[in-house]
C-alpha cells in the first residue's frame, strides 16, 4: 500500500508565514487566560481550546478565509487549517502535566495510516499544565527518536535542536520518508543499531519489527485506533 499524502501540495513562504503567525497568536490568546488550565483534565479541554483560539486568531493575522476544522478522534493531525479546496495545514495537539523540564511526548505510528490525506505541513502545538506553558514547532523538527510499543512510533521533543532531530540524523526528510511505500525501511538499520547499543536484547525483547510486513502494521494501527477511541468514549 502506498502512503502518498500531500505530495503535490506546495507551501509558499507567505502561506507558511501566515501559518506561523496564526499559531503565535493562538498561543498568546491561550496564555492570556491560562488560569482555566490550572486544574482538571488538561488533555480533555486543551485540544478544543486550541481550536477555538486558532479560529479567533484568523482575522487578526489576516487569513479570515481559512477554515479551522477540529478533527479529533484518532486522526492525524487533530486540527486542520484549510486554506482552500486544494491546500491544508495541520496542527497536532499534545499535552504534558509534568512539573519537570522535559518536553518529551509520544507521537503516532511511523506508518501514519490515520493521516488526513490532503494536509501538506504539520506543526506540533504542545501545552504543559503545571506551570502552564506552550511550545510549537514543525513536526519534522521535533521528532527526536523512534520507540517501539506494539508498533514503531515517533518520539517528540519540543526542545531538541533541529540538527539533532531524527530526520537530520537519518539524512532523509520527513516528506521523503512518509511517501515511501514502506516508511519502516528508512528506520530499519537505525533502530536495530540503537537497540543493540542499549543491549536491549538481554531483557528478552525480540526484534519482531526487523522485517515487518506493511499489512501487519496497518492492522496494528487499526487496533490502536479502536483502543484510543474506546478510551475517549469512557473519558480515559
Amino acid at each position: 500500500m502506498s502512503i502518498s499524502v500531500g505530495e503535490k501540495l506546495i507551501c509558499d513562504p507567505r502561506t507558511l508565514e501566515n501559518f506561523n503567525n496564526l499559531l503565535s497568536c493562538a498561543k498568546e490568546r491561550l496564555q492570556r487566560d491560562s488560569s482555566r488550565f490550572a486544574s482538571g483534565d488538561f488533555w480533555k479541554i486543551f485540544e478544543g481550546e486550541v481550536c477555538k483560539a486558532l479560529d479567533k486568531s484568523k482575522d487578526f493575522v489576516g487569513v479570515p478565509d481559512w477554515n479551522i476544522e477540529y478533527i479529533g478522534g484518532h486522526k492525524f493531525p487533530d486540527i486542520v487549517a484549510r486554506i482552500n479546496k486544494n491546500q491544508a495545514l495541520g496542527i497536532e495537539v499534545k499535552t504534558l502535566s509534568t512539573r519537570n523540564d522535559s518536553w518529551k511526548v509520544m507521537g503516532g505510528s511511523i506508518m501514519e495510516s490515520t493521516r488526513i490525506p490532503d494536509v501538506s505541513r504539520i506543526h506540533v502545538f504542545c501545552g504543559k499544565q503545571n506551570p502552564f506553558e506552550i511550545k510549537y514547532r514543525s513536526f519534522e523538527d521535533c521528532v527526536e527518536d523512534v520507540a517501539v510499543t506494539h508498533s514503531p512510533r515517533y518520539m517528540l521533543d519540543m526542545n531538541v535542536s533541529r540538527e539533532k532531530s531524527l530526520f537530520k540524523r537519518l539524512g532523509k526528510s520527513y516528506d521523503e520518508i512518509r511517501h515511501m511505500k514502506n516508511p519502516f525501511d528508512a528506520f530499519r538499520t537505525y533502530m536495530v543499531d540503537s537497540k543493540m547499543k542499549r543491549n536491549a536484547t538481554s531483557d528478552g525483547e525480540d526484534l519482531w519489527w526487523f522485517s515487518p510486513n506493511i499489512d501487519e502494521f496497518s492492522k496494528l494501527d487499526l487496533a490502536e485506533e479502536k483502543f484510543a477511541s474506546s478510551l475517549e468514549a469512557f473519558g480515559r
